[in-house]
């Protein structure tokens, strides 16, 4: 009985523990305001913040662009002749005509008609 009564309670105080927890969960969330503005106008703005400054970059020079697009055109055209050499590598050697279907087929043939004894 005293075993039956402490197994009781192992399991009863987890339990108990948890529901105040699951009962705050269950609570309903705080509703937002009705009326929320849309968009901001300058006038909403607070007082303490100011709009950022555009940042304006110099355009490039036409050299510097120049000198990019070469660099850039040199390097696809290395690119482009390894993958040309790595295919050439890979490329898969002739067939020999001496190993075609009517060979092979032709000597299962003959060993099938030596094997029969005809």
């Amino acid at each position: 009985m005293k075993a039956v009564t402490v197994a009781l309670l192992l399991v009863a105080l987890p339990l108990a523990a948890t529901l105040p927890l699951a009962a705050g969960a269950q609570e309903a969330a705080p509703r937002p305001p009705k009326t929320v503005p849309l968009e901001i106008r300058r006038g909403d703005r607070p007082v303490d913040t100011k709009p950022g400054r555009v940042i304006v970059h110099p355009d490039p020079t036409s050299e510097a662009v120049v000198r990019q697009a070469e660099r850039d055109a040199a390097e696809a055209e290395s690119l482009a002749r390894a993958e040309r050499l790595l295919r050439e590598e890979a490329r898969r050697p002739s067939r020999r005509p001496d190993l075609g279907y009517d060979v092979y087929s032709g000597i299962q043939q003959r060993n099938l008609l030596r094997s029969l004894g005809r």
